[in-house]
């Protein structure tokens, strides 16, 4: 057992923007994908079912994101 991988990133040594960088992407590249999503999703209710499914879907991404928010705020608060 004297191969084991190692794990962990000792972010007190090295570039700052760097470590930043690496931790913003993946997150920016879900906020991304799920903006894309929506933005279909409005396309396609908004094809066949008007104003009214365009306006749910909306307010439905809106509310979406205010919970994934405010469940990362509640994540990094427990954490820190």
């Amino acid at each position: 057992m004297a191969s084991q991988k190692q794990m962990g990133r000792d972010l007190t040594t090295g570039s700052v923007p760097r470590a930043l960088l690496a931790f913003a992407t993946p997150l920016f590249l879900s906020n991304l994908l799920q903006a894309v999503y929506n933005m279909v999703d409005m396309v396609v209710v908004g094809k066949y079912l008007g104003s009214a499914g365009l306006s749910a879907v909306s307010i439905g991404g809106d509310v979406l994101h205010f919970i994934t928010f405010v469940a990362m705020g509640f994540s990094n608060a427990i954490l820190s």
